[in-house]
């Protein structure tokens, strides 16, 4: 078992390492694309160069902040910190940060605060939730739009993420938060990932004392949601 045990910590060491390594040249590589943004803007075709340089570099970078974020979790050494949160100010951050990204032509993304939640959570794990099904219906939306919106009840604090996007066969539901699960593990799957967002989505919402509940319709779309608890009811318990 101590063999075992020293071989875990040296292959989570190693992970994290490698992970921090390769997102340093991928940050500069993304960085001097904005740099050249600039210099190619009367050349089509080069736009087009490197905005594919782009999408793949950020597709990458996506896949290396997943794995330090699975690392994390598996390791134990990442507690939840939780806080009351202003969702207004976290919205209108993610919004930024989405702003400029690419997605479906036609496809449209947007972020509602419904009065002024507050949740007692944990930011940066509640914005990697929120980032990982965003994104996750960027992904599988291909008309319509992407719905964040939040909100509060009198027992939670609520984030709903819908979408218009191909939804999910029911045979499907209770499997998608595992581990590498994907509903299309064939070679030809239109859509990559390696099926980690929504396990870590999953482990996170446990940290976070947090329920998640899914809902879709093949061919109309699907709707996560989040029930956080409301910084208001915990201090009024306490």
């Amino acid at each position: 078992m101590g063999d075992l045990q020293r071989a875990n910590r040296v292959k989570t060491a190693f992970v994290s390492t490698m992970s921090h390594e390769l997102r340093t040249p991928l940050s500069v590589i993304l960085g001097y694309t904005d740099v050249l943004e600039e210099a190619v803007k009367t050349d089509v075709e080069g736009r087009v160069v490197l905005n594919r340089i782009r999408v793949a570099g950020r597709e990458l970078l996506d896949l290396v902040q997943t794995t330090l974020d699975l690392n994390r979790l598996e390791s134990g050494q990442d507690p939840a910190h939780c806080e009351p949160v202003g969702m207004q100010e976290l919205w209108d951050e993610l919004a930024g940060q989405y702003a400029a990204l690419e997605r479906a032509p036609g496809v449209g993304l947007r972020w509602e605060v419904v009065g002024s939640p507050t949740a007692l959570t944990d930011r940066r794990k509640l914005k990697i939730i929120v980032k990982n099904l965003v994104g996750n219906a960027l992904k599988f939306t291909s008309r319509g739009e992407v719905h964040a919106c939040v909100r509060a009840t009198r027992e939670h604090c609520l984030v709903v993420i819908r979408d218009t996007g191909i939804g999910i066969p029911a045979e499907h539901l209770t499997g998608i938060f595992d581990m590498f699960r994907q509903v299309d593990n064939t070679d030809r799957r239109a859509h990559g990932g390696v099926g980690l967002g929504l396990y870590i989505v999953r482990k996170l919402a446990e940290q976070l004392d947090a329920t998640l509940d899914v809902r879709s319709t093949i061919g109309v779309g699907t709707t996560f949601t989040l029930s956080l608890p409301p910084a208001a009811a915990t201090a009024a318990a306490a």
